[in-house]
């Protein structure tokens, strides 16, 4: 009796088993699994004469050239996006260690800039629009330029030798500073605006609780104070 009983459970058991093939399957499963969750890193082939859209690039650099477009992504971590001659960045989310760089015929429009990321413009790179958050920092140098940029509180817009902003909005807490060979235009001071020496505003609307702070030699011209103070 006690042999029969052990037989039946050792032949139960051995059909309970799974079936190596089953575990092939679960194995390859698995490891689908993980390619999916890391895809999001792995966006850094070149985008030329082609539009992309909601891409995450959190390592590695995304190049887009000639006739290439890219639409609401995302760079962030040690994730790089260069925009080169001819390439276009609409409605980039950039931010926690993210850099966006625009070089010379390069262009972006819309982006967000938040806590940890930062935007570079240089060599005739033109930027649009862009939103510069709490921790964001936009950066612009050698014959780039920015064009209506809101800078909100703890947000930063450096303009560097050869850089020109245009039209931006400084949002109270935010901060515009203007560096030697640099130059701002037509911005809306509700925040904080510092010209150093050799830099150049004109044309500067300072409202409520705005400051415009200028060191010697700098310069500032048609500047138009609504009843606030200038230093």
């Amino acid at each position: 009796m006690t042999y029969r009983l052990r037989k039946r459970y050792l032949k139960a058991s051995f059909y309970r088993r799974p079936k190596l093939s089953k575990l092939l399957v679960i194995l390859l499963g698995s490891i689908g699994v993980l390619q999916l969750n890391t895809a999001e890193a792995q966006y850094t082939s070149p985008v030329t004469s082609q539009t992309v859209s909601n891409q995450v690039v959190s390592s590695g650099t995304q190049t887009v050239g000639v006739s290439g477009i890219t639409i609401s992504g995302i760079v962030r971590g040690s994730g790089r996006q260069l925009i080169s001659s001819g390439g276009l960045a609409s409605a980039t989310q950039v931010s926690s260690g993210g850099i966006q760089t625009i070089s010379a015929g390069g262009s972006a429009r819309d982006t967000h800039i938040s806590s940890g990321g930062a935007q570079y413009l240089s060599s005739g790179a033109v930027d649009s629009a862009a939103n510069i958050n709490s921790g964001g920092l936009q950066v612009i140098s050698s014959a780039g330029l920015a064009s209506g940029a809101i800078v909100n509180s703890s947000g930063t817009q450096r303009v560097f030798s050869g850089g020109v902003a245009s039209a931006a909005v400084i949002s109270r807490g935010g901060l515009q500073q203007v560096s030697s060979g640099g130059s701002a235009n037509g911005a809306q001071i509700y925040g904080a605006q510092y010209v150093y020496p050799g830099g150049r505003v004109s044309s500067t609307q300072i409202h409520s609780g705005g400051v415009q702070y200028i060191s010697s030699g700098g310069l500032s011209s048609a500047t138009n104070v609504h009843s606030e103070r200038i230093k």
